[in-house]
């Protein structure tokens, strides 16, 4: 699936957390910035990755891909 990820825009705690969800909202959900995805995102506030949901020890976890197209959404 992809999914739009924002950065927060003023918080540069170490525990600070970006939003993800995918064009209809079916999946949302506030992920820690670690330096996977603080690399992913390049710098920018916003971008849209290919993801996927896998389940670990009974958990959803979501595993971020390559980056995608543009969306108008």
């Amino acid at each position: 699936m992809i999914v739009k990820v924002q950065m927060p825009l003023a918080d540069s705690r170490r525990d600070a957390q970006a939003l993800v969800y995918n064009e209809d909202r079916s999946y949302r959900a506030l992920v820690p910035v670690t330096r996977t995805l603080s690399g992913l995102m390049a710098g920018r506030p916003k971008a849209y990755l290919h993801a996927d949901i896998v389940t670990i020890d009974g958990s959803d976890v979501i595993e971020f891909g390559l980056e995608a197209p543009w969306q108008e959404w």
